[in-house]
């Protein structure tokens, strides 16, 4: 008995070594899978795996002649816009970097180079979709509708900042607009965004919520728990995290965490708007007819400093796109640079004379009725100020 239980554990341990090595390494699984290094390549556009990347547009540096833009019913008009678009966002980030450099701002996180992954998220949203930004993504309040000048306001925190100039520059919520204000915490508006999305789905609403992050989120506790609430939910809700080729081999990528958690995701080159923008498109219906949580990983090759990194811009390589089907020359969108250069430019004057918030509305937007603690004080400052 003793020879036979032996035996059986010997071939149990046999078999599980062999079923471990054709799990981990075997060709049929790796075909199966698509895994190998040959396959984590550039895609045609039908669909991407876990290592591949979806993209449109040719390879940085080539030309095309084909109308990409018609296999997503978009006409001459619309790229018109989103190009316009695009320059005011990148226009702005860059007014906010030298008011940083400047000291006119204590704090500011660049966004450039995340544009064409804001507009085709935004793109795929509606009116009453909620949207949970992270940092670097400051082209969202503009693209869900608000003015340069109030994105530049609620950056100043002056009179005109709906937060009445309470948070951090670069950090204020857009409510009109139901855009949130990013969270300092690393990746706990990501909970947030699932609840929000579950609440609208019990509440009977075809509502979306978004919300963005970084590559470090998938390092941290709350991104786990927010895929995991989401797909146990199925809460309406699309993550859309940037990734650098650069970083991407020292963290796991987040397409792998998405897969774990059994939520449906793609990886898409974040610099070819088209592709991004039929992926967010996929996402967003995916969640609305009820089918549960997306997740965006949106690679963006690393620059390296050396040489010219324009080939590797999202709004250059749109540019190209543009000159190279012959919709625009070379001249007339220069013309329109300059055109939105200068209107910036008149925006952000206008944006530094507004004064700073009054000293007492503070003490606003707090409670319905205020309570003898905030009356009191206040009276004791206005009284203080007018004696000044």
């Amino acid at each position: 008995m003793s020879e036979g239980r032996g035996d059986s554990r010997r071939r149990t341990r046999s078999s599980r070594g062999r079923s471990t090595a054709d799990r981990d390494g075997s060709p049929e699984r790796r075909a199966r899978e698509g895994g190998g290094r040959g396959n984590r390549s550039r895609s045609s556009g039908r669909g991407a795996g876990s290592g591949s990347v979806l993209t449109w547009l040719p390879p940085p540096g080539r030309r095309t002649e084909e109308p990409i833009h018609e296999r997503l019913s978009l006409d001459p008009a619309t790229l018109r816009s989103w190009y316009r678009t695009l320059l005011i966002a990148r226009g702005l980030d860059e007014q906010c970097e030298r008011w940083h450099g400047s000291g006119r701002l204590r704090f500011y996180v660049p966004s450039a180079g995340n544009e064409v992954v804001d507009l085709a998220t935004i793109g795929a949203t509606r009116d009453g979709d909620w949207i949970f930004p992270s940092f670097r993504h400051m082209s969202i309040p503009l693209l869900r509708g608000a003015t340069p000048r109030e994105v530049l306001d609620a950056i100043l925190g002056n009179a005109n900042d709906p937060a009445r100039g309470r948070q951090l520059p670069a950090q204020s919520g857009h409510p009109a607009h139901h855009v949130l204000p990013p969270s300092n915490a690393r990746a706990t508006h990501l909970v947030h965004a699932a609840g929000c999305a579950l609440g609208m789905r019990l509440r009977g609403e075809h509502q979306l919520a978004v919300a963005t992050c970084g590559p470090a989120a998938g390092s941290t506790p709350d991104f786990h728990t927010a895929l995991d609430v989401a797909r146990r939910t199925k809460a309406p809700v699309l993550f859309v995290a940037t990734q650098s080729r650069g970083v991407a081999a020292a963290n796991p990528m987040l397409v792998a965490h998405a897969k774990a958690h059994g939520i449906a995701s793609a990886r898409v080159d974040g610099t070819d708007i088209f592709a991004m923008v039929k992926a967010s498109r996929d996402a967003a219906s995916h969640a609305r007819r009820g089918a549960g949580p997306s997740l965006i990983e949106a690679v963006r090759p690393k620059p390296s400093g050396n040489g010219d990194e324009s080939a590797i811009d999202p709004i250059h390589r749109f540019r190209q796109y543009v000159i190279d089907i012959g919709m625009a020359d070379a001249d007339g969108i220069s013309a329109l640079e300059e055109e939105v250069a200068t209107e910036l430019e008149a925006t952000a004057e206008e944006a530094l004379k507004t004064p700073l918030p009054a000293q007492e509305s503070r003490f606003g937007d707090v409670c319905l009725q205020e309570p003898p603690t905030v009356v009191a004080p206040r009276a004791l400052d206005i009284a203080e100020g007018s004696r000044a």
